[in-house]
Parts: C-alpha cells; structure tokens; sequence
C-alpha cells in the first residue's frame, strides 16, 4: 500500500486503529454496561468531554450500589430491584425503566439534545443526555 503523503498515512493508520478497536468494543464480552451508554467509539470521541465523578463512574461501569453488582460481590442474595421484582436492578433499568426514578428520567428525556447526539438510538441517547446533563453527586 502507497501514500500519497504522510498525513495521509496518519490519517489511515488512525482510522485502522479506531476500526479495531470498534470491533473489539463490540465482540468483547467486558464492559457491557458501557457499552450500552457509548456502544459507538467514533461518535464517543466525536462527542462532548464528560465529567466523571464517582457517582457518574459506579453509573458508567455498573460497579455501584445495583444489585447486579451487590451479588456479584456477595453482599446480596439476588440481584433483582427492589421496586421491580421482575427486573435486575442495573445502570440502564434505573436510568429506563424504574418508576422510582420516574421524575429524574423525564428530566433526562426532556433536557436538549446536542446536535451530534440526534442520530442515536432512544436508550442511547436518553443514557448518554444521562451522563451530559445531570451532575451525579
């Protein structure tokens, strides 16, 4: 393979790469959680800078008080919410489905939309509004 320039070279080992690493993203079987808020690497780099806190990190990575995490650890018997028996309580179901956090996820479905986040899918983008909008304390 010929380049016409270096930078044209850069430019294509840089979109080899990001290639990559979008394959491995999606084929891995860690950081699922993750993925569902940033399951596209081009458009995460593409997006807005995000403030991590400890809060919004136990969010990101579902390594918080969910008891998905809770029973891996084994400080609870089931990982099931508290409030929806039927469903395991992680990031994406407090931040989609739960009636206790009703009022928080109208606040989220109802903040702007920043034009480069338009194009993703609805859970997607309410998750990642999620983690733009809202300070976690």
């Amino acid at each position: 393979m010929t380049f016409d320039s270096i930078r044209h070279c850069r430019e294509y080992v840089n979109l080899h790469a990001l290639d990559r690493w979008q394959y491995r993203w999606e084929t891995s079987t860690k950081g699922r959680i993750s993925f569902e808020f940033f399951p596209d690497v081009f458009r995460r780099l593409e997006g807005p800078p995000i403030t991590f806190s400890h809060h919004k990190s136990q969010v990101l990575t579902g390594h918080g008080n969910f008891g998905i995490h809770q029973l891996r650890l084994g400080k609870s018997e089931n990982s099931l919410c508290p409030n929806c028996p039927d469903f395991d309580d992680d990031p994406v179901h407090r931040i989609l489905e739960c009636p206790l956090f009703r009022e928080v996820q109208e606040r989220i479905r109802e903040s702007p939309e920043p034009g480069h986040l338009t194009s993703l899918r609805y859970p997607t983008l309410t998750m990642t509004k999620c983690l733009v909008h809202f300070p976690w304390t």
